[in-house]
């Protein structure tokens, strides 16, 4: 059961004017007249989309490696996991095939403070076989916010972006979950091996902090 005014983290996906896929997670929030928020740093590839076919999938998943690869190594993706979604011009994620829900935008706001795009969308159909949780680690929340302090890390790396005075607090959260999936995970986990692979993409482009260091 999906609650309303709650933040849930999804992947989302979509084509581009040309029909490729993409795919990417974010955090939703589906309001009390049942329209979903989806809120964009401006820039963001599945912000782009969204503004050309106005149409896509919300895509329901537990699969820790699922979000790692959507979030930074979408070009690594088998190019058969995406699949055409029915009745509309955007694609799903094979993986969660039975877990997701179409959608198309019906309002867009620009916030031109924080350079933020807010779209308001429309869901068109529900497939939701099983939205229930599986056994909880506390690595994968941790993991979750692992990406999502990272994607705002590069994207406050902009210069003049008014949200950099936020970088010393968020590298700090990223240290801080780093740390706690250590405490929670053996060394040779899957955790461990998506948390070096996520935090070594991070250092390639934030090179004024050392990530490795402190992991």
């Amino acid at each position: 059961m999906v609650e309303k005014n709650t933040i849930y983290e999804i992947i989302l996906s979509t084509y581009n004017q040309q029909n490729e896929p993409h795919a990417a997670p974010m955090g939703i929030i589906l309001n009390d007249k049942n329209q979903i928020h989806l809120n964009f740093y401006e820039g963001a590839t599945s912000c782009k989309n969204l503004e050309s076919t106005k149409q896509g999938v919300i895509n329901f998943s537990w699969d820790p490696c699922l979000f790692v690869d959507c979030t930074f190594f979408n070009d690594q993706l088998a190019s058969d996991i995406f699949q055409k979604a029915p009745r509309i011009n955007a694609p799903f994620l094979k993986p969660c095939k039975g877990n997701y829900w179409t959608f198309i935008v019906k309002e867009k706001r620009i916030d031109k403070t924080n350079n933020k795009i807010r779209f308001i969308c429309e869901i068109q159909s529900e497939k939701t076989i099983d939205l229930s949780p599986r056994v909880y680690t506390r690595a994968f929340s941790s993991l979750l916010e692992i990406l999502i302090h990272s994607t705002r890390v590069i994207a406050f790396l902009e210069p003049n972006h008014p949200q950099s005075f936020q970088l010393p607090e968020l590298r700090q959260l990223i240290v801080h979950h780093s740390s706690l999936i250590k405490r929670v995970t053996p060394e040779n986990s899957l955790y461990r091996t998506l948390l070096s692979k996520t935090i070594n993409h991070l250092q390639q482009i934030d090179m004024g902090y050392n990530y490795n260091e402190v992991y």
